[in-house]
């Protein structure tokens, strides 16, 4: 009988190579008369440099000193006979070199300096990337500017960012003056709002309108344990209510989303408001407040 073991990696486990080789000597442990081949597999995510040597025996193996998430390691990346580069995300700067999840900080700077590396080699004529398993947040930005490219922040002038006034005596009339001043200005230019983990937009909570405006509203639970970061980790010192921009005046222009990854949040946008409380006895007061 023919045999062909053709595995991916087991994320976090092992690599396709030595799952296909330990595959295979179970196999002839019980079939020892079976012709068996190894083609260990990937998807460009960890693992890709050794499937990839391992359908081109003649390629050369290289490595790059790079800054990883750790510290410094010798990056791998494959030089294959006709010229061609081949860098993989994961061994440079992927999940598993993370000791630990950083969704905020994570980034691809090793790649960009592994990419660095393999353009400046003399015998390279283009360059394969494989960006699987990667652990970034960043969207290449590390790597970029590891390859020399330069980001500045966005020129927003300040008197055109607005929010709902949070300090105001009067919380409804405070939401009325915001709405007028949307349509004042002719609407919403850019528009940035973070969705939860509970899939509200700015503080809208699921349920909410789409026709729904700049009111005043009740946070769950789960929102107040996304927020309670900014208190300590105390759940219940969050406020239970907030202000925030509808759904409605978005929803003309069309919403812009940025979608938080897993672990901490970033702040809710300026858009919304959060609420300040006191305790009173066994009771709470809420008064709310711009972010």
């Amino acid at each position: 009988m023919r045999v062909v073991i053709a595995p991916d990696s087991f994320k976090g486990s092992v690599l396709a190579g030595r799952a296909a080789a330990a595959l295979r000597r179970g196999w002839l442990d019980g079939r020892p008369g079976d012709e068996v081949l190894s083609l260990p597999l990937a998807d460009g995510g960890e693992g890709t440099l050794d499937a990839i040597a391992t359908a081109s025996p003649s390629g050369c193996q290289m490595s790059t000193r790079v800054d990883g998430p750790a510290g410094p390691i010798d990056a791998p990346w494959l030089l294959l006979p006709d010229g061609t580069a081949v860098a993989e995300l994961a061994v440079a700067c992927g999940l598993p070199m993370w000791p630990r999840p950083d969704p905020l900080g994570a980034h691809t700077g090793a790649l960009g300096q592994v990419l660095r590396a393999a353009a400046a080699h003399p015998d390279v004529r283009r360059l394969v990337i494989a960006l699987g398993g990667s652990a970034s947040t960043d969207g290449g930005v590390g790597a970029l500017r590891a390859l020399g490219a330069e980001f500045a922040l966005v020129d927003i002038d300040p008197a055109r960012v607005h929010g709902p006034d949070g300090l105001a005596d009067d919380l409804v009339a405070a939401c009325a003056d915001y709405e007028a001043s949307i349509r004042a200005a002719g609407g919403v230019d850019v528009q940035i709002l973070g969705i939860s983990t509970d899939g509200h937009i700015a503080f809208n909570e699921p349920g909410s309108s789409l026709a729904s405006r700049t009111r005043i509203k009740t946070l769950t639970r789960q929102t107040r344990i996304d927020n309670a970061r900014f208190f300590d980790g105390d759940v219940e010192a969050v406020p239970v209510h907030c202000l925030t921009q509808g759904i409605g005046p978005s929803w003309r222009r069309g919403i812009s989303c940025s979608s938080p990854p897993a672990g901490p949040r970033p702040k809710p946008c300026t858009s919304s408001s959060k609420a300040r409380s006191r305790r009173r006895g066994r009771r709470r007061s809420c008064r709310c407040i711009r972010t």
